[in-house]
């Protein structure tokens, strides 16, 4: 019995060492939390309890010319889940039911449930049935957010130059890129409290700073000549097939963009649908070859150089001419042509001996002039500045390679811009898109367009030979005379050049760049119009064939809408001859 209370003694005894063990340690435990830990945890309990919400500004609007809207921004629903919220129990109905309802994957969806935070999203941007469906269920934690998204009231339209913005509203392509911190605004702060469950409450210490909305940009653009320019183009997509193909329209007097369209188009509102190579702004970002187009800008130095007159007479060797170790060819065989004829029936052999007359310096610095081989510095992304060698680094069939426009390389944009020197009576004009800065709304103008660029890059009576003789002559016998628009005198110039090998030295067998150029009316010239087709096929493949037709549809549609008055047969047969004059200086 004595043996029995011994024992007993001893296990109360080791009891009451365990009780005592636990007690001491949980004073060491608090000590540690009450002082040593006491800073952190209670940082960490400002933390659940605290929060500084962020306050998303407005995106500012994208507006064409005449403040029409080509991007807004709307409210969107997004579907948001606090798991705290959600009881352990009931995690996987939800997720189900969310999986359902949202067209998401429910594994992932439970995941997130799982986790121990006060918020995570499980879609953005959801559909105003998807949102309305997800309210009436009345899930546990789970909450409707309203966000910002980007919405094209002209669909497809523009595409190229708007760009696009990411799922987190800001822009990565195009004028959204470009103009991205003013249209984004500048984003605001709201400091709340959260009660255990995280749910927002007020206090005496809530304080509020209110976000900045983003400004609009309105363009140079028009969108009624765009959806124009977008219709010629698709017209020579589904009869030509090319790869590609740009369009660019200009006012030769300002340098405003009126359209820049790209085909294929894509969506804004679904890029990544879209291959990203599909999605480049070809106008702006590519540059090729531009064969015979790139004939006037060197003729018309020789020009101004009185190193030739329109009059002047070449032998073109009936189609077959050894220069320099090499063979030229032109398409006719031609005899004897003057450097007017040259032009209109666009002679590589007549070219590249006038270029040899002018020399690489002059050439060189005459295309300099005209802008090319450097950027526009058009307000759009991605602009290349195109190719344009140095004479120290031309070989020695490069003086008869770029009077024909080979060994350079432009892109539609400055091609379209250096025929506006013929245009508008020799000044290279800075091409613009920038139209001005609006209030969010657009309703007050902050700020205008940016003041015109020009500069002299030829006399005006060259300029004025070149756009109402030689290149008249194009469109009236030339090249181009299947497009001749009745009652619209026009001029340009046509171009088809074979395709360099990607990456490799040559040229790619049977690939061709079609252009033609355009200035329309000839008399008051108000639209310079080029198009590019990258590879057409179905076996037309020359400029004046697939390009030239859209120009001048583009030309007449436009001059039409705008009700331009059409001239008298008289009045189109009319030319302006260069006069006598002293020869200017030469250009150093």
């Amino acid at each position: 019995m004595e043996h029995s209370r011994g024992t007993l003694d001893v296990r109360r005894g080791y009891v009451h060492l365990l009780f005592l063990a636990g007690f001491i340690a949980l004073g060491v435990r608090l000590a540690v939390i009450q002082v040593w830990d006491h800073e952190w945890l209670s940082g960490k309990a400002r933390e659940m309890q605290n929060a500084t919400l962020r306050l998303e500004p407005q995106r500012g609007m994208i507006l064409d010319r005449e403040g029409r809207a080509l991007a807004v921004t709307m409210a969107s629903s997004s579907v948001t889940v606090n798991p705290r919220a959600v009881p352990a129990d009931e995690r996987a109905a939800v997720a189900s039911r969310l999986a359902r309802l949202l067209k998401v994957n429910e594994a992932e969806v439970l995941e997130k449930l799982g986790q121990s935070r006060y918020f995570a999203w499980i879609k953005r941007k959801a559909t105003e049935a998807e949102a309305d469906a997800v309210r009436q269920a009345k899930l546990p934690g789970v909450t409707i957010v309203t966000e910002s998204v980007r919405r094209y009231p002209y669909g497809r339209s523009l595409c190229h130059v708007l760009g696009y913005v990411g799922v987190d509203g800001h822009g990565l392509e195009g004028i959204e890129a470009e103009f991205d911190a003013t249209l984004a605004g500048t984003p605001g702060e709201e400091f709340v409290r959260r009660d255990g469950l995280g749910r927002t409450m007020g206090g005496p210490d809530v304080w509020v700073k209110p976000a900045v909305h983003g400004r609009s940009v309105s363009l140079t653009v028009d969108i009624r000549i765009q959806q124009i320019v977008e219709e010629e183009l698709a017209a020579i997509g589904d009869k030509h097939k090319p790869e590609t193909a740009a369009a660019v329209v200009m006012d030769p007097w300002t340098g405003d963009v009126l359209a820049m369209a790209c085909w294929p188009p894509f969506d804004p509102e679904n890029y990544k649908a879209t291959p990203e190579a599909q999605r480049r702004n070809m106008a702006v970002a590519v540059c090729l070859e531009p064969g015979s187009t790139f004939k006037p800008f060197v003729a018309a130095g020789a020009l101004e150089q009185r190193l030739v007159r329109p009059e002047t007479m070449f032998d073109c060797h009936n189609g077959v001419y050894v220069m320099g170790g090499r063979t030229l060819h032109d398409v006719h065989e031609y005899g004897m042509l003057s450097v007017r004829d040259i032009i209109v029936y666009s002679s590589n052999i007549g070219m590249a001996q006038i270029g040899a007359l002018m020399g690489p310096e002059m050439i060189y610095a005459y295309l300099r002039a005209y802008g090319f081989g450097r950027k526009t510095g058009i307000e759009l992304p991605g602009e290349t500045a195109g190719l344009l060698h140095p004479p120290k680094a031309w070989g020695k069939l490069t003086i008869s390679s770029v009077p024909m426009g080979q060994e350079v390389a432009v892109s539609p944009l400055q091609l379209t811009a250096g025929f506006c020197v013929f245009a508008n009576g020799g000044w290279r004009i800075k091409p613009r898109v920038l139209g001005g800065l609006w209030d969010t709304e657009g309703r007050r103008r902050l700020q205008g367009p940016p003041a015109p660029v020009f500069e002299r890059a030829l006399q005006e009576s060259t300029a004025r030979l070149m756009c109402h003789d030689l290149l008249a002559g194009v469109v009236a016998r030339g090249t181009a005379r299947s497009v001749a628009i009745e009652g619209y005198p026009m001029a340009g110039k046509t171009g088809t050049a074979q395709l360099t090998r990607e990456g490799a030295r040559g040229y790619e067998p049977g690939t061709y760049a079609a252009a033609f150029v355009g200035i329309a009316p000839v008399e008051t010239p108000r639209y310079v119009i080029g198009v590019v087709c990258r590879k057409p096929s179905g076996g037309s493949y020359y400029g004046g064939v697939v390009s030239a037709p859209a120009v001048a549809k583009i030309a007449e549609r436009t001059l039409s809408m705008f009700r331009v008055p059409r001239v008298t047969a008289g009045e189109e047969e009319r030319t302006v001859a260069l006069k006598d004059a002293p020869p200017p200086a030469r250009r150093r």
